[in-house]
C-alpha cells in the first residue's frame, strides 16, 4: 500500500522541472511507490487523500516511469469537480527510474481545462503529423539532423542519423537550387530517392519550410518524409504496361496493314527501341547460326567487337543479357509459331550505354513481347519474298519473267542515261528445239531449256540480268559493254551455248543458238521497245543462217525524245500473245 509523507522535499535529485511559479500541487512517487509532497499546495493535498486516491497516483507515476516519458493522466479523487488533471514527469537518478516520478496537479480548474486543452492540440498535430507521414525532421545550417521523430527513418536508427549530413543519403541529384533537406523556400511533396539502411534505394515525398531566426537569417530546414516507393513502383509498372500496351496494338496494326513488309521491321525496331530507351537496335531475318541472313538496324552503330559474344549468346542460349564495359546489351530469338522445329526465324537485339538508367526488368517484358511479334513479322516478309520470287521468275528455269526483266531494264536504263554509260541487249533462240520435242518429248525439251539458262547463267555476272520471255526465247542484259567489246562478249557467249549441242538427239537438226545484239548508249539514249526490236531483228538475221551464231545490230539513231515507254509485257517482240505458261501463241 502507498504511503504518504507530509515533509516537503527540499530538493529533487537531478529535476527534470523546475517548481518556481507553479500555481498548483506537486507530488514525488518515489521507486517504491511512496507518496510525498513536493511543494506546500502537494503537502496540503496530502492530507485530503484516501488510500484508493494515493494508490492510484502511484500507479500513474509507476507509469510514467516504466515509459520513461511525459504522461498526462486524469486523476480520480478530492479535487475541485471530482477530478484532476495531472501531468506525470519521470525524475533522472542515476539508474533507469531510479529517480521516482514527479506530479504536477492543477487544482485551479480553468489552468487545468487551459493545460489540458494545449496537451490535447499538441497531441492531435503529433498525430496528425505521424498520419500524413513517416519522420519528421530538422536540419541545421550545415544541413546535418539535428532532429527525428520515432524511431528512425529508411531503416537507420535515430542515433545512426543524428549529426549526419541529409545529403549523404540522397541518390538522385535534385532539380532544386538547393536540396530539399537544405530548403530557403517551402517544398511540397517532392519525390527524393534515398538510400536505405540495407543498401536498396527508396522514394520519400518530402515536405520541407526553411527556419529563420530573429535577424531573418537562414539557420536550417524543417519538414515531414513520407515513403512512396512502392507507390512509384507501382505507377512506374503501370506505365510500362501501358507502354507495352500501345507498343504491341501499334505493332499488331503496323504488321497487319503496312502495304510494304519490308517496311515492318524498320518501323517495329525503331518504336520499340524509343520506348525503352535503348541507344541503338538490331533485327536479324533469319536464324542466327545460318550462313547468311538479313540485318535491320536502328540508332547507334553496336562496336564491332561487342557482336561476336552477343551473336554466340543468341545462338547457344536463344537470350542476351550482357553488360560489356560501359554497354548494357538485352536481345532474345524470334520464332515462327507455324514452322515446327524450324520455329527460329530470327533475333532482335538492343543496346544502350549504363551511364543512363539502363535496361530494367519491365524493359525485357517489353522486348519478350515485342519478339513473338517481330517473329511474325520476319515469317510474313519471308512469305512475301517468296511471293515477290515467284511473281518475278520463270517457274522452269528460275529466272526472271518478261515483266521482271522489263521493270528492272527500265530503271537500269534510266541510271545509263543520267551516267550517260551503256551496255548490251542479247536475243538469244534455242535452235531446233521443237525438233527435240517431237522427237524425244517435252520433258526432253524442258532439260534443253533448263540446261541453256545454266549456260547463260555460268557466261554471265550477277549484276547482269536475264530472263525467259518465250518457249526457247531468252533475253540477257549485259552492263557496261561497249562497241569495241561487244564482239568478244557475243563470242564468250557463243562460245558457252556451244555445250548445249550435247543434248542434241535428232539426226542433222543439232541444238545450237542464235543470238541478236543491240547496243545503248547512255550518251544517247533510245527507247526500250526499239532496242528490244534492233536486238530480236538482229537474232533473227543471224538464225536466218541455219546455224549457231550471232549478229550486232548497227547503231540505233537516238530518240528525239528522251521518255523511255516500256513494253506491254503480255506481247512478244513482234507483238504476239504470251501464253500464262510463257509460251508464244
Amino acid at each position: 500500500m502507498s504511503q504518504a509523507k507530509s515533509e516537503i522535499i527540499d530538493g529533487l535529485p537531478y529535476a527534470k522541472t523546475n517548481l518556481l511559479g507553479f500555481g498548483g500541487a506537486a507530488l514525488v512517487v518515489s521507486p517504491t511507490g511512496d507518496v510525498q509532497g513536493a511543494n506546500d499546495m502537494g503537502v496540503e493535498l496530502l492530507g485530503s487523500l484516501d488510500e484508493d486516491t494515493l494508490h492510484e497516483i502511484a500507479i500513474a507515476g509507476a507509469r510514467a516511469i516504466a515509459a520513461d516519458a511525459m504522461r498526462l493522466e486524469r486523476l480520480n479523487g478530492p479535487f475541485p469537480g471530482d477530478c484532476a488533471d495531472a501531468v506525470i514527469q519521470p525524475l533522472a537518478g542515476r539508474g533507469h527510474g531510479s529517480g521516482g516520478a514527479l506530479v504536477l496537479i492543477a487544482t485551479n480548474p480553468a489552468e487545468s481545462a487551459l493545460r489540458r486543452a494545449l496537451i490535447e492540440s499538441r497531441q492531435r498535430y503529433r498525430d496528425l503529423v505521424e498520419a500524413a507521414s513517416d519522420f519528421v525532421w530538422e536540419t541545421d545550417r550545415h544541413g546535418r539532423f539535428v532532429f527525428l521523430s520515432g524511431p528512425g527513418a529508411f531503416g537507420y536508427a535515430t542515433r545512426d542519423l543524428l549529426g549526419r549530413l541529409a545529403t549523404d543519403f540522397v541518390v538522385d541529384a535534385s532539380p532544386l537550387p538547393y536540396p530539399v533537406f537544405q530548403a530557403r523556400d517551402t517544398v511540397l511533396q517532392t519525390d527524393v530517392w534515398l538510400q536505405r539502411a540495407d543498401g536498396t534505394t527508396s522514394c520519400q515525398s518530402i515536405t520541407a519550410v526553411p527556419i529563420y531566426d530573429p535577424d531573418g537569417n537562414w539557420c536550417g530546414t524543417r519538414g515531414m518524409g513520407r515513403d512512396v516507393t512502392e507507390l512509384r513502383e507501382m505507377e512506374r509498372a503501370e506505365k510500362q504496361r501501358l507502354l507495352r500496351d500501345r507498343l504491341m496494338s501499334y505493332l499488331g496494326e503496323t504488321i497487319r496493314t503496312e502495304i510494304n513488309p519490308e517496311k515492318t521491321l524498320p518501323a517495329a525496331l525503331s518504336g520499340t527501341g524509343l520506348a525503352i530507351g535503348a541507344d541503338g537496335g538490331m533485327i536479324i531475318a533469319g536464324h542466327p547460326a545460318a550462313a547468311t541472313y538479313d540485318m535491320v538496324t536502328w540508332g547507334e552503330p553496336l562496336p564491332e567487337v561487342d557482336f561476336p559474344e552477343a551473336h554466340a549468346a543468341l545462338i547457344e542460349q536463344g537470350a542476351v543479357d550482357l553488360l560489356r564495359g560501359g554497354l548494357q546489351l538485352i536481345g532474345q530469338v524470334t520464332e515462327d509459331a507455324t514452322a515446327g522445329a524450324d520455329r527460329i526465324n530470327g533475333a532482335v537485339l538492343f543496346w544502350c550505354k549504363v551511364d543512363g538508367r539502363g535496361f530494367g526488368d519491365g524493359d525485357r517484358v517489353v522486348l519478350s513481347d515485342v519478339a513473338a511479334q517481330i517473329g511474325l513479322a520476319i515469317a510474313q516478309l519471308k512469305k512475301f519474298h517468296e511471293i515477290v520470287t515467284i511473281s518475278n521468275t520463270d517457274s522452269l528455269t528460275g529466272v526472271l519473267n518478261r515483266r521482271a526483266f522489263f521493270a528492272d531494264l527500265e530503271r537500269r536504263l534510266g541510271r545509263h542515261a543520267v551516267a550517260q554509260t551503256g551496255g548490251a541487249l542479247v536475243y538469244l533462240d534455242i535452235n531446233n528445239l521443237k525438233a527435240l520435242n517431237d522427237y524425244a518429248g517435252h520433258l526432253a525439251g524442258d532439260r534443253a531449256i533448263l540446261t541453256f539458262a545454266e549456260l547463260i547463267k555460268a557466261a554471265t555476272r550477277a549484276s547482269d540480268l536475264i530472263a525467259r520471255i518465250g518457249g526457247d526465247e531468252f533475253l540477257v542484259w549485259l552492263d557496261g559493254v561497249a562497241a569495241e567489246g561487244a564482239p568478244a562478249r557475243a563470242d564468250a557467249l557463243l562460245t558457252q551455248m556451244g555445250r548445249l549441242e550435247q543434248l542434241s538427239v535428232v539426226p542433222n537438226r543439232p541444238l545450237g543458238v542464235s543470238m541478236g545484239m543491240a547496243l545503248y548508249e547512255g550518251a544517247a539514249p533510245v527507247a526500250l521497245d526499239r532496242l528490244l526490236a534492233a536486238a530480236d531483228a538482229a537474232m533473227y538475221k543471224a538464225k536466218a543462217r541455219r546455224q549457231s551464231g550471232y549478229e550486232i545490230a548497227a547503231a540505233i539513231p537516238p530518240d528525239d525524245s528522251a521518255v523511255l515507254e516500256p513494253p506491254d509485257p503480255l506481247a512478244g517482240p513482234a507483238g504476239e500473245t504470251i501464253l500464262a505458261d510463257g509460251t508464244v501463241e
